[in-house]
């Protein structure tokens, strides 16, 4: 998974979640990536019916656990995510709440104390060995958790956030509501002024260069957001992105997606899979990869990869006609 917390705003359903799974074997359609030798051995994907499938191999078999719940239940927001944390995975499940496994997702158990409903979406920086610092997003602030999800602290005012990202020195978030900067790891945050009309996300760090894609254009800083340079008035919504140390790419949920070499000024359209449903775009050394959601005019999603900057793709398993939402890699 890229370096960046992707959100889309999903669809209301009835649930309450508790931890379950099932186990299944799916073949891959295509040759597996050489994990091994670009930084990974293990590719999770979560679905939009809380399915993490996961594949130890590199892509060439896949094995799946379920995140059950009753649907009899009400007021829960269906947006779902997967990152990696150290050992650990995490999922955010909408209102259900943030879910752990420390078994590589054959079991998951709850990790949402301290937090509110409605969440946006999940990050982990990697700020320690252990990979614990988390930090997630909700409609009433940004909450940060340093012991595995145990608990969950609420940090400085800041809200509607949609994307992270990070550097070496600070961590950023932004949204609707503006560009912030962190030199504590989330726990503070000040404002930075960012000269965007509305919104400013996703946001991505390429190379020492901030990127933040914006309802106005695209806007760039080489001072850790003190100053913003326009680029483009190229405008994207709320896509996932990710950067490869040459190219950004934004994956989009229609038509063509997207890449640049020069820090947003120029852009080339290439051809995502399927029908360019495309829900999370992750860079693994010299492979991109792309969750693609199910489609009512076409199949269903699938994984895929491309090893020549999105040119062309191999399906590397082809979902099992579920709506692929994130992926993360071990």
């Amino acid at each position: 998974m890229s370096n960046l917390l992707r959100v889309k705003l999903a669809f209301f359903f009835a649930a309450t979640v508790f931890a379950g799974c099932e186990s299944s074997t799916q073949p891959n359609s295509g040759p597996p990536p050489n994990g091994s030798s670009n930084g990974f051995t293990n590719i999770f994907a979560v679905t939009r019916d809380l399915v993490v499938y996961r594949s130890t191999d590199t892509g060439q078999s896949w094995t799946s656990s379920r995140i059950q719940y009753d649907s009899t239940a009400l007021g829960i927001f269906g947006f779902r995510m997967i990152v990696s944390a150290g050992a650990d995975l995490f999922t955010c499940v909408g209102g259900a709440g943030v879910f752990r496994s420390t078994d590589s997702g054959t079991s998951w158990s709850h990790a949402s104390t301290g937090l509110p409903d409605r969440l946006f979406g999940l990050y982990s920086d990697g700020s320690n060995s252990s990979g614990s610092n988390l930090l997630i997003s909700c409609l009433n602030g940004v909450y940060r958790s340093t012991n595995y999800g145990n608990e969950w602290i609420i940090t400085d005012s800041i809200r509607d956030i949609r994307s992270f990202t990070k550097s070496d020195k600070y961590l950023f978030a932004c949204g609707p509501s503006g560009v912030y900067r962190s030199a504590d790891h989330g726990q503070h945050w000040i404002v930075m002024k960012f000269p965007g009309r509305r919104w400013a996300s996703p946001i991505a760090l390429c190379g020492q260069v901030l990127v933040a894609l914006s309802d106005s254009g695209i806007y760039r800083s080489s001072d850790f957001g003190d100053t913003w340079l326009w680029a483009s008035n190229q405008s994207f919504d709320l896509w996932p992105v990710a950067y490869n140390g040459k190219y950004l790419f934004v994956g989009t949920d229609y038509g063509p997606s997207y890449r640049s070499s020069d820090y947003g000024s120029t852009w080339e359209a290439f051809t995502p899979p399927g029908l360019g449903n495309v829900q999370d775009i992750a860079s693994k050394g010299n492979y991109l990869f792309a969750a693609i959601g199910g489609n009512p005019l076409g199949p269903g999603g699938a994984v895929y990869y491309s090893t020549d900057i999105g040119e062309t793709w191999i399906k590397a398993w082809q979902g099992n006609g579920a709506s692929i939402c994130s992926l993360a890699f071990q």
